[in-house]
């Protein structure tokens, strides 16, 4: 999908609700995927909302998956939309979205975030073919966003 012709000032809004309200992550699973005992690491990045105007803003200009769902059995919690974005297609939308975050943390995790993906889109190798190096390599990124996405004692604002 070209990003190109996206208006600079949508693409600051768009950023302000990364920053405020959006998910960056590097997941990892375990599970065996075809006999492959490997890892998996998935970067997803996610905007969840009870109003659904701003998730389908963010599928109409960059693709992705758009979720309706419960966050609860229970039925007094509103229905939220989340809009989903993953793996490689991930790329293009931080180098599009990376110059306009405003919040150092959001900056930092989504270079890393970046670097990561681009590695892994460059190798072009499947998970079974991935040496030990590579294993190694993939991990210490992910124990890296760990860290960076850890939720601690919040601080006043100098």
């Amino acid at each position: 999908m070209p990003y190109s012709n996206i208006d600079s000032n949508l693409l600051s809004y768009m950023a302000g609700i990364i920053d405020g309200e959006g998910s960056i992550i590097l997941s990892k699973s375990n599970r065996q995927r075809l006999s492959n005992k490997n890892p998996y690491y998935n970067v997803r990045i996610s905007v969840s909302m009870c109003d659904k105007e701003i998730p389908i803003l963010f599928y109409n200009t960059f693709g992705g998956s758009l979720q309706k769902r419960r966050r609860t059995l229970s039925m007094k919690h509103k229905m939220s939309y989340e809009w989903i974005l993953s793996s490689k297609n991930s790329i293009e939308f931080l180098e599009i979205i990376i110059p306009y975050l405003r919040v150092n943390r959001k900056i930092e995790t989504a270079n890393i975030y970046l670097e990561f993906q681009k590695h892994v889109s460059d190798l072009n190798i499947k998970y079974k073919q991935l040496g030990k190096e590579e294993l190694n390599y993939r991990e210490i990124f992910y124990l890296k966003c760990k860290e960076l996405n850890h939720r601690g004692e919040l601080y006043d604002a100098v």
